[in-house]
């Protein structure tokens, strides 16, 4: 009796035995930067990590902080034998990072890389992970190197700031479209023969062209050739005054030099006079004009051309013009009365020389 006393009292005063902790646990962390190579290994921490202690599993690690101070959180996170990841950036060789939580001294293993035989290297960071947790856990030593914890996450450098935009010069102010050279200015020497005596009379021209288009010209002329006397009869002097309308064609030859080809009507005024007849008579002569020329380009300027202005041509008169003298007592400028003192031929070449300016 006093047996079974003591053994109940025994049992009473005995205290309960506390749970088992939890076993420690070892960590993977995958980044999604990490890349193939380091999915691949943490599928095979998935299969084979609870094969046997200690417990291996996988955690994602969100980039967000440097890879050593997220292992450290892991560390504080629960109980945790050591931290692993892979660091893959390099193809010839990797680098399997571990974290001891009890020492806090980071450790790494290089593995060299071949190509085409990168399966084999990833089937070596597991079991380097695998070899390396058995004998951190178990307080053995690890067959891997104390790492520089500035090598594994290199400062950043802060973000360069924004440089301040260089003063830009403002574009060259463009030329403005040139202005077609429209209007051009000829005056110079014009020259016509009319008749056998005298052969070639000499005289003065002047010529206002418009281009509407750049090869097409509308010109207006006028020209005066000098008056010019004959000894019979006593005194005679005439003059002509000429003036046309004309259109031309203007034809590049070369950038220094155009060829005109132009043609249109014209109208003669002439004048004579004699002792014999004072007062002198007018005559409107219809004619038809063409020419040649060639310009030349002397000078260009921003808005001036300046260019010689030589060419040959012929003026056909429509109607037949005798310059005639009558006897002051004649009744009827006829017959024996009438005499012809020039008769003026109906074609009648031409030449001209001078200056041009176009603007």
């Amino acid at each position: 009796m006093i047996v079974l006393a003591f053994a109940l009292a025994t049992l009473l005063s005995a205290t309960p035995a506390e749970p088992a902790a939890p076993p420690r646990r070892v960590v993977v962390q995958v980044a999604e930067t990490d890349g193939v190579a380091a999915a691949e290994l943490a599928a095979l921490v998935e299969r084979h990590g609870l094969a046997e202690p200690p417990p291996m599993q996988v955690a994602p690690d969100d980039g967000t902080r440097a890879r050593l101070t997220t292992a450290r959180a892991q560390c504080e996170a629960a109980p945790t034998v050591a931290v692993f990841w892979l660091d893959a950036r390099r193809n010839d060789e990797w680098r399997v990072y571990a974290l001891p939580c009890d020492t806090g001294a980071p450790l790494v293993r290089e593995i060299v890389v071949t190509r085409g035989e990168e399966e084999a290297s990833i089937e070596a960071a597991w079991v380097i992970m695998r070899s390396s947790s058995v004998a951190i856990a178990e307080g053995h030593e690890v067959a891997m190197q104390g790492a520089d914890p500035a090598a594994i996450d290199p400062p950043t450098a802060p973000p360069p700031a924004p440089a301040k935009p260089s003063p830009v010069a403002p574009p060259p102010p463009r030329d403005a479209p040139k202005r077609p050279l429209r209007w051009q200015l000829t005056a110079g020497y014009g020259g016509e023969a009319m008749s056998t005596r005298p052969r070639w009379r000499n005289g003065v021209l002047a010529r206002l062209s418009f281009a509407p288009r750049p090869r097409l010209r509308l010109a207006l002329g006028y020209a005066l050739l000098l008056p010019a006397t004959r000894d019979e009869p006593a005194g005679f002097t005439w003059w002509q005054h000429q003036i046309g309308l004309w259109i031309a064609a203007v034809l590049p030859v070369h950038p220094q030099l155009a060829l005109e080809l132009r043609a249109g009507p014209e109208l003669e005024l002439v004048r004579w006079r004699s002792q014999a007849d004072a007062r002198g008579r007018v005559r409107a002569v219809p004619r038809f004009g063409a020419d040649v020329g060639l310009q030349p380009v002397l000078a260009r300027g921003r808005r001036t051309v300046l260019a010689l202005d030589v060419g040959v041509g012929l003026a056909i008169a429509l109607v037949d013009v005798d310059f005639v003298t009558c006897a002051a007592t004649a009744a009827a400028c006829a017959g024996a009365d009438r005499r012809v003192v020039l008769d003026a031929w109906r074609v009648r070449p031409r030449a001209r020389a001078g200056l041009s300016v176009q603007f």
